[in-house]
């Protein structure tokens, strides 16, 4: 069995109604996902270097329409829509 991506994680809590997760990450990862629009929180850094606990939003995701194409940019979306 493969291990879950970043992404596919976060698609999944999002399947769920979540607009936050907590995760450890990267400093490369957490870039990523800067650039990309998501709100990264880092609470405490983990004995590994380079690497923090983190609160991961996504509720404040901007982007332009018909540009969505992850489950948890459909999801703001219809959230937004509300």
């Amino acid at each position: 069995m493969q291990r879950m991506s970043i992404d596919d994680r976060l698609e999944l809590a999002a399947n769920y109604g979540e607009m936050e997760m907590y995760l450890f990450l990267w400093k490369k990862t957490i870039s990523r996902l800067e650039k990309g629009g998501l709100t990264i929180k880092k609470i405490y850094p983990s004995k590994r270097t380079g690497e923090y606990y983190c609160n991961i939003s996504w509720e404040a995701v901007t982007y332009a329409k018909n540009q969505a194409n992850t489950l948890y940019e459909i999801a703001l979306e219809a959230k937004n829509k509300e």
